[in-house]
């Protein structure tokens, strides 16, 4: 049996809001390690879009001199 233990705040950044959850899988599921991180990231997103949470991601603005070529 699967069930979520604990969710913390991991850290305020300028741009997100990281938590850590803490997950209690049977031990036949260790091998599904990377699969069952996938699936907890995934149902975080689908959570976040159900409840019409923005995700915010970083913006990259790159601006270049006019009279410079480049």
């Amino acid at each position: 049996m699967a069930g979520v233990d604990q969710v913390e705040l991991s850290a305020a950044n300028e741009s997100s809001l990281d938590y850590l959850i803490y997950v209690t899988v049977a031990s036949s599921a260790a091998k599904s390690y990377f699969k069952v991180e996938r699936l907890i990231q995934q149902t975080c997103i689908t959570v976040c879009s159900a409840q019409s949470w923005n995700i915010p991601f970083p913006h990259l603005t790159i601006r270049s001199d006019p009279g410079v070529q480049i």
